[in-house]
């Protein structure tokens, strides 16, 4: 088990005035709601659509203990989501997380769509995909 550290366990000396103690405090809480969760999962890459839905969740849902944190996050991680394309986005039908009746939903939604190959990239096929306007701005 993890044991996260408290202020109080910092070697004295560590901690120089109260501006410093509270940006810690503000780095903790971050990375204990939002950060650890996301990344102790991010190797399995069947779960990376859904997690990346999860730490989006989590980010709207910190925005009420640090806003400017959670928005620079969001902000930041806009810029990644390239790789999450509709041809990766089934992997989640892989993911032990996800719930049965989710997927059952994505199946019957998948069937129902048009087969065609993916207009949205540039030259053969290959490389970043365009996206829509939801995807560059998290808001």
């Amino acid at each position: 088990m993890v044991k996260m550290m408290t202020i109080d366990e910092l070697p004295k000396g560590s901690v120089f005035c109260s501006g410093q103690q509270e940006k810690i405090k503000q780095f903790v809480q971050f990375f204990k709601f939002c950060y650890v969760p996301w990344w102790l999962t991010a190797p399995v890459s069947a779960a990376a659509p859904s997690n990346d839905i999860l730490l989006i969740n989590s980010l709207i849902h910190y925005r009420n203990l640090d806003r400017l944190c959670a928005d620079a996050t969001m902000k930041a991680f806009s810029r990644h989501m390239w790789y999450l394309t509709e041809e990766l986005v089934p992997l989640v039908l892989f993911c032990g997380n996800v719930r049965v009746e989710a997927k059952e939903e994505m199946v019957k939604r998948l069937r129902s769509l048009d087969q065609m190959v993916c207009s949205k990239r540039f030259g053969s096929g290959f490389g970043k995909p365009v996206f829509s306007q939801r995807f560059q701005k998290i808001q």
